[in-house]
């Protein structure tokens, strides 16, 4: 397959690589108090085109399956607005699940792409790559200009032009993982280059900016698990070198962003020993008090006169938080979880169908040679690792912006062992 001049390898790049520049210029109108559409519009300009490839190049029996899933979640709102009779949750309910469409339709717009090998892996590694330097620097450049949003209000952090934090940390973690696995795979190779080291130290500096304490941890993990497989992959003198690399590097960042951003680390230290101090138990504080919303939502199914129904089919996101919201007496609240959040919006059906297709992407990845394993090892982790991220803390399946990254993870997935030509470029020279 010849990449040059593959008007749809360039339109899906484009497409992908523009998001956090629209995202960014979204937040910047918000900031300014400027209703906008930009993001929502953007969002469905990229589904109508990606709708007309999947017309074009899609097999009948996959494009008729995606439309009665498509159509079946739309169905499913439609019988939740004629439950609750309420228009603004109608809206409500429509706009998120076009959000876990924009997904799908992400997903499978690749797989078709993939078949007809108008885009191949390459693809998706040309737009992390570029997004290793555009999303940092959609952080960076506004906070050394000194605006944006504080990502806890005046506890602390820091997300620039973002209007939401916890998407940002998906974002975070998985380009975090990325910018690790070509640190150490340039490194296994005996090809380093500096400009990874660069991209790494980056992706610490914006994680420690932003402050969020479960991205924080899952990127210590993350630096755990890598440094443990170097010492089955790589020789003593190269694991010296790297355990000092990146020791001598995070300890550096850290010393930096604590001296040149000292209020912002102040205030999420700060933050962080409140709620510790003032949380009913360690699980309330590494949760965030989602532990509170899951039992409002429990208690809300329990007490319904529908509970079978409801245990089903779910009664809507928009009833959903309205019943957490009025046992715990503030008008609305979702719980934050997204495992949780879909089974008490749409019931077990929902849930079981929702949680298969994703499933089954990564359950169909198995690569049955060693390359093709080590290959695809990365992008496995940070599947396991979003999908966790996602049940604990929730803002990936129905997020715009992380919702954006997981499609092009799970489209890493898609397709089994590498090429030989792409087994032999990182893997085989080893």
């Amino acid at each position: 397959m010849n990449h040059t001049g593959n008007v749809y390898e360039k339109t899906f790049i484009a497409f992908y690589a523009l998001i956090p520049l629209v995202d960014t210029f979204n937040g910047f109108l918000l900031l300014n108090h400027i209703p906008s559409p930009v993001g929502q519009a953007y969002r469905i300009f990229v589904m109508m085109i990606f709708s007309l490839f999947l017309l074009k190049w899609g097999d009948k029996k996959s494009f008729y399956k995606l439309f009665i899933f498509i159509s079946f979640l739309y169905i499913l709102q439609c019988v939740y607005f004629y439950s609750g009779q309420s228009i603004k949750g109608l809206k409500y309910d429509f706009s998120l699940v076009t959000k876990l469409i924009f997904i799908i339709l992400g997903i499978e717009t690749y797989r078709c792409l993939y078949k007809k090998e108008l885009v191949s892996r390459k693809t998706i590694e040309q737009i992390l790559k570029i997004s290793l330097i555009v999303f940092p620097l959609t952080i960076l450049v506004p906070k050394i200009l000194g605006v944006g949003f504080a990502a806890y209000g005046e506890s602390g952090g820091y997300s620039a032009f973002y209007f939401a934090n916890n998407d940002i940390n998906i974002v975070l973690i998985i380009l975090f993982v990325y910018s690790l696995e070509l640190l150490f795979r340039s490194i296994r190779l005996r090809k380093f280059k500096l400009r990874y080291l660069f991209g790494f130290i980056t992706m610490i500096i914006v994680t420690l900016l932003i402050g969020s304490k479960s991205s924080m941890g899952l990127c210590v993990l993350t630096i755990l698990v890598y440094l443990f497989r170097s010492l089955k992959q790589n020789s003593l003198v190269n694991n010296m070198k790297l355990f000092f690399g990146i020791g001598l590097s995070i300890v550096v960042m850290i010393q930096v962003v604590s001296r040149l951003f000292q209020d912002q680390m102040e205030g999420i230290m700060e933050r962080n020993t409140y709620f510790f101090m003032n949380s009913s138990s360690l699980l309330n504080f590494l949760l965030s008090s989602r532990d509170v919303f899951l039992q409002a939502a429990i208690e809300s199914l329990i007490r319904s006169e529908h509970f079978l129904m409801r245990f089903l089919f779910g009664i809507g996101p928009y009833e959903r938080n309205a019943g957490i919201g009025g046992l715990l007496n503030i008008r609305f609240k979702e719980i934050e979880m997204d495992f949780f959040d879909v089974f008490f919006a749409f019931g077990l059906v929902g849930t079981l169908i929702i949680y298969s297709y994703f499933l089954s992407i990564y359950l169909k990845s198995g690569a049955k040679t060693a390359v093709g394993k080590r290959y695809l090892f990365a992008y496995k982790y940070i599947f396991i690792a979003i999908m966790a991220f996602s049940t604990v803390v929730g803002h990936v399946l129905f997020s715009a912006l992380a919702g954006s990254y997981l499609s092009l993870i799970c489209a890493m997935l898609i397709g089994g062992d590498p090429d030989e030509h792409t087994a032999r470029l990182k893997y085989v020279s080893e």
